[in-house]
């Protein structure tokens, strides 16, 4: 038999923190530093003082208010919501929910930093949901294990729309705690998120005497910025990963790279063991370098571009066909032919000596 009292109460506290973020959006429109130091102060009353407040009851009485860093603008943006490059969905077994389905409705790039994917809850009353891991979630003095939520619009988070119809206001000041944290409210994905981030790679160094600022690790990103500029060839490592936002991810930073990935990335072309997802991901990145030429690439990596145009992959052929259109000698194709039967050649002889010496 439900508590009628219970209910109650969170539903009050669901009214409070709609109110709450209608007030902040509003407010932040103009002024986002005034709008996070109302957000600090009314969600401390909430947690201080309400019915439904998640803190447990031992800890009530000293409670003084939520750890939450000073307002920093430099992480507050307005990022389109692009479409994903593989539909992915996932269905979470929860505790009292049963199961939760989300869709994948796309990603945004963080400038600087990489892709974020966004999520659709696509069971009854919908919304967005972009969960996200910051370095030192786990970590003593740190934030808390499970992540937190950049936006939730079920649970009334939601920072608006942005300067276009497919964008958002994504501020990462304004990211909170999953009610688990505190044991009070069932989560219904928590216990799941890293199947939502993918693999937890620090992005960005901190102050550890301020362990609350921004250290973000950003779902399906997965290379280390704050050591400096990835290496040519853990990005080309990426393009094989399974998850597309990796490999989306890879394909930008071989462009950004530039000249010092085009040897790898013409290795990469003329090997016959190169997978798909390598020679797309190659192909796209030189389509993207701003400084690509067209001795960037020798005559067998070339030849691999002429034949990614004939074949059925629309994608492949389309971006084959952009990277031609660099290339000021048009390809011959009996001089492809010759050299693919001259590589083949020469890995039958290689492979021939390697049997002998078994």
């Amino acid at each position: 038999m439900p508590d009628v009292t219970g209910v109650l109460a969170i539903a009050d506290w669901r009214r409070q923190v709609f109110a709450l973020y209608a007030k902040v959006r509003e407010i932040s429109a103009s002024d986002p530093r005034t709008a996070h130091e109302l957000w600090r102060e009314e969600r401390d009353k909430l947690f201080a003082t309400h019915p439904a407040t998640p803190v447990p009851a031992p800890e009530r009485y000293g409670f003084r208010g939520l750890c939450v860093a000073e307002y920093d603008p430099a992480w507050r943006f307005d990022v389109v919501i692009e479409p994903p490059p593989e539909p992915r969905s996932l269905d979470v077994l929860t505790g009292t929910d049963g199961v939760v389905p989300f869709e994948l409705l796309g990603h945004v790039e963080v400038p600087g930093v990489g892709f974020l994917g966004v999520w659709r809850i696509s069971s009854y009353g919908g919304g967005l949901f972009i969960p996200v891991k910051d370095a030192l979630a786990g970590r003593p003095g740190g934030t808390y294990e499970g992540g937190r939520y950049a936006i939730d619009t079920i649970k009334g988070a939601d920072l608006g729309p942005g300067d276009t119809d497919d964008s958002i206001v994504l501020d990462f000041n304004f990211t909170y705690n999953p009610s688990t944290r505190n044991l009070s409210f069932n989560n219904p994905v928590t216990h799941k998120l890293e199947e939502f981030s993918g693999a937890r790679v620090v992005l960005a160094s901190f102050d550890p005497v301020k362990p609350d600022r921004f250290a973000w690790t950003f779902p399906w990103f997965s290379v280390v910025h704050a050591q400096g500029k990835p290496s040519v060839s853990t990005v080309m490592a990426n393009l094989e990963a399974d998850d597309p936002l990796i490999r989306l991810t890879a394909r930008k930073q071989l462009a950004a790279l530039g000249p010092e990935a085009t040897r790898e990335m013409d290795r990469a072309l003329g090997r016959f063991d190169s997978s798909y997802r390598v020679k797309l991901g190659v192909i796209v990145a030189a389509n993207q370098m701003p400084r690509f030429t067209p001795d960037s690439f020798n005559s067998s990596a070339w030849c691999e571009v002429w034949r990614a145009t004939l074949t059925g992959d629309e994608t492949m052929r389309a971006q084959a066909n952009l990277l031609l259109k660099k290339q000021t000698k048009p390809v011959d194709p009996s001089v492809c032919k010759e050299l693919r039967l001259k590589s083949a050649q020469t890995r039958t002889v290689d492979d021939l000596k390697v049997y002998a010496k078994k």
